[in-house]
């Protein structure tokens, strides 16, 4: 396992296809994976929690204080795990936990774990963070 941090920002639904590929990569070969989906605006997405080799929980943002406690929890338990959070933006738009909070969980477990975070808008901070950026667009041809 490589320990980096990916930041995939842009066009969200494509931003999760490319962290969603990674994870299915990992899978492929038995590492270690978990998906934390934040909102549940896809109509698809809960049919991937009836699969059992995806591990993914869908926190509704909605609910602050859950997805505030449910992040801390979780990511203080990961170890040699590739986690993929999705919408991450949305955390930071909410007022879930304030830009340098999440960058301080995040930084402690990069060293041990993958780490990929997917995001609508692009934050210089994610950027800084990362190892590894990637802006997704969609292009019509």
């Amino acid at each position: 396992m490589i320990h980096k941090v990916h930041f995939y920002y842009g066009n969200r639904l494509r931003a999760f296809h490319a962290g969603l590929g990674v994870i299915v990569r990992a899978l492929g070969h038995s590492i270690k994976s978990k998906i934390i989906f934040l909102d549940d605006s896809y109509s698809w997405i809960e049919n991937m929690i009836s699969s059992e080799e995806i591990p993914i929980k869908i926190l509704s943002i909605d609910n602050h204080h859950i997805v505030q406690e449910f992040l801390l929890k979780e990511i203080n338990k990961i170890e040699k795990t590739i986690l993929l959070i999705a919408n991450i933006d949305l955390i930071v738009q909410h007022q879930v936990l304030k830009m340098n909070e999440l960058i301080h969980v995040l930084s402690r477990k990069k060293e041990q774990n993958e780490i990929i975070l997917t995001s609508e808008k692009n934050y210089n901070e994610f950027e800084k963070f990362a190892d590894y950026v990637s802006s997704i667009s969609v292009r019509k041809m």
